[in-house]
């Protein structure tokens, strides 16, 4: 529904033939986000060790992880009308305890059939990036977005009544190119939307988009609702792991 509301939003904006005086929201130079994902999570991974070939798992059917709801924070700033800088940040784990069904070699290690595994999943990200809004008018903005990203995936697998414990990480540095856009249909509402990914690579790949709807009901305190889908495969040769994450979100929101 969101998606739809979206959309038919934008097509209205960039149609219509209107002017109108800049926004309040428009004229904002500084941007904070404190927003709440709620997340559906899909991920698998694959360790070897340097002799033994690893097992292909799905953490949620494997090893029972459940989603989990959490926090991210994004900050952005306007050096000009058309050029602006953009950081976010946030953390999550992800953790399991089941009697898996399976036999699981990860690192070398085997977690066999019935065994107990206690599981954790760590993904962090460090993202800056900025935006080139040439296009547009005073009610709409859009244009290149460029990013630097650093990701770090961690993942632990711990059979407790066995003695046995490994750990895998991966770090990807992730350039990122996409596009951001910044609509103002009133002077109390801001539509934004913004892709940024890399084609894959020997480090994997990465895909992020994010969109939603801004509604400031006093001057520089508003609320934020949106849906956001990000996917994220690290890569060491035959390794991997995987973590795509998607669904809506909802926060607060404060400009200058």
């Amino acid at each position: 529904m969101l998606k739809k509301f979206f959309f038919a939003l934008l097509i209205l904006l960039i149609s219509s033939g209107a002017t109108v005086a800049q926004s309040s929201s428009a004229d904002s130079r500084v941007e904070f986000d404190f927003r709440y994902w709620i997340t559906d999570l899909n991920s698998k991974a694959r360790v070897s060790s340097q002799v033994l070939d690893g097992t292909e798992f799905d953490v949620k059917d494997d090893l029972g992880l459940e989603d989990r709801n959490f926090p991210e924070f994004k900050f952005a700033g306007r050096l000009t009308k058309n050029h602006k800088l953009r950081f976010e940040y946030f953390q999550v784990d992800y953790s399991g305890d089941k009697s898996i069904t399976r036999s699981i070699r990860f690192g070398g290690q085997d977690f066999n059939v019935s065994t107990r595994v206690v599981s954790d999943f760590d993904l962090k990200q460090l993202r800056a990036g900025y935006s080139w809004q040439f296009i547009g008018n005073e009610r709409i903005r859009f244009g290149p977005l460029v990013e630097v990203r650093g990701v770090w995936l961690n993942a632990t697998l711990v059979a407790p009544d066995d003695g046995i414990s490994e750990s895998r990480d991966f770090a990807v540095p992730v350039p990122a190119f996409g596009a951001d856009l910044d609509a103002y249909p009133h002077e109390k509402v801001q539509v934004f939307a913004s892709v940024a990914g890399t084609p894959d690579n020997r480090f994997g790949h990465l895909i992020d988009a994010d969109f939603g709807v801004k509604v400031f009901p006093i001057k520089n305190v508003g609320v934020t609702t949106g849906y956001r889908f990000f996917d994220l495969k690290g890569k060491d040769d035959d390794d991997f792991a995987t973590a795509r994450i998607k669904g809506f979100t909802i926060g607060a929101a404060f400009r200058f």
